[in-house]
């Protein structure tokens, strides 16, 4: 990840793959992403770039990941044939227990 305003970089390292998608929560404190032929989702805290948690989507990859306005639930899709897929994650808990649930 690189800052606009400085040019600096982070490196986060866990991924096997390429990455699909990623994105940040409206605070900058925490970072998900998905990579391709995985359905896990990795958050990371973006302070320390340290990987805080694991979760699994389908049986796909998410190909889509946004965090909501008030950073209390993160949106994945999956974008497989013949249908794509939603699922909605409750992150209210995040920076409590570093824990998410499906809603």
């Amino acid at each position: 990840m690189q800052s606009i305003e400085s040019g600096s970089q982070k490196l986060f390292t866990g991924h096997s793959d390429n990455i699909l998608t990623f994105t940040v929560d409206q605070a900058d404190e925490y970072m998900t992403s998905s990579q391709k032929d995985s359905p896990l989702i990795r958050i990371w805290r973006v302070s320390s770039q340290e990987c805080i948690a694991l979760v699994k989507s389908f049986e796909e990859p998410c190909s889509i990941l946004h965090f909501s306005l008030a950073d209390k639930a993160l949106l994945g899709v999956t974008c497989s044939r013949p249908r794509s897929k939603l699922i909605l994650w409750d992150t209210s808990f995040l920076k409590l227990k570093g824990d998410i649930s499906i809603i």
